[in-house]
């Protein structure tokens, strides 16, 4: 065994202690740490190393208390991440609430006097907001497990067709090129069908907003065994490969949110994954800057009886 003490001069003096103690000390070192002798005390002791740890209440623990402890510490914290969201969801609501009588205080007044330009912006920004609170509220109901999912068999051909046909006078009016390849067999996936509609009305008004450089916008509808695939395509500016897991985080905005004209919120394609995989799906990105970019929602496919 190895006894180390600080010299009057700063050096280190080493005794080796007795044979015995060697001895001793080589059994204990076998049995979850190594022991050594405090030099305040007199007393052996053993140094667990590693596994000692300090929890979140200030406590040290050893050996399997240090386990049994993390595994406490990340329960508490599981518990508070949960009720943080929930009062989040909350306050989201309680704040929507006033703002949607202020918006129809306001819709009253412009009708009374419609040519208030002082009037309509005010109106405007308001409606900016409730927009923007309406997404934290979803995001925070998604993330708190509140958002009720219904998972049904939906018509996936048909409600693409019905949703690009919603941008059909925005397209023609800002002369984009568009392409929309959907089988004509019916293709049916497993879904919530205002969940679905929401990815899709997020991931075509983003093509449009940020892919409008390239004048270009494609819908493609393909399956494999298991799954179904709806690509939403733009010939943009698109997106850097080290910005591409990015965007996906929340409030996250490219550079080109700084043009008010096309300004966004960073949370549409946060809520848009999240929805995607609670569905059992998923939300991919491929983009190639300047060439192509695709958001790609994958869907379980509906099983054939």
């Amino acid at each position: 065994m190895t006894r180390t003490t600080l010299s009057p001069s700063g050096e280190s003096d080493i005794n080796w202690g007795t044979e015995n103690e060697q001895r001793d000390a080589g059994k204990a070192e076998g049995n979850h740490g190594k022991t050594v002798r405090d030099s305040r005390t007199g007393h052996r002791r053993t140094d667990h190393g590693l596994y000692g740890r300090q929890g979140i209440d200030g406590v040290v623990r050893t050996d399997e208390f240090a386990f049994a402890g993390q595994a406490e510490d990340e329960g508490r914290f599981q518990k508070q991440e949960i009720a943080s969201k929930k009062m989040l969801s909350n306050i989201s609501h309680d704040i929507k609430t006033p703002l949607t009588v202020i918006l129809g205080y306001l819709e009253i007044m412009r009708l009374r006097d419609c040519e208030d330009v002082t009037l309509q912006k005010v109106e405007a920004k308001a409606k900016q907001v409730m927009e923007l609170i309406d997404q934290f509220f979803t995001l925070a109901k998604l993330e708190a497990g509140d958002k009720k999912i219904e998972m049904v068999k939906i018509n996936i051909s048909e409600l693409c067709r019905e949703t690009v046909l919603g941008y059909y006078d925005i397209l023609i009016q800002k002369d984009y090129a568009v392409d929309i390849i959907i089988p004509e067999q019916q293709i049916f996936a497993q879904g919530d069908m205002e969940s679905i509609n929401r990815i899709l009305n997020n991931l075509l008004s983003n093509a449009i907003r940020y892919g409008s450089d390239g004048k270009y916008i494609g819908l493609f509808v393909r399956e494999d065994l298991d799954f179904v695939y709806i690509d939403v395509v733009d010939k943009g500016k698109g997106i850097e490969k080290q910005f591409a897991a990015s965007v996906f985080e929340r409030l996250y905005t490219m550079e080109d949110s700084r043009n008010r004209s096309i300004q966004g919120n960073g949370l549409g394609l946060t809520i848009a994954r999240n929805l995607a995989r609670q569905m059992g799906g998923d939300l991919l990105l491929q983009s190639q800057p300047g060439v192509r970019t695709v958001f790609t929602v994958k869907l379980r496919r509906y099983p054939i009886i």
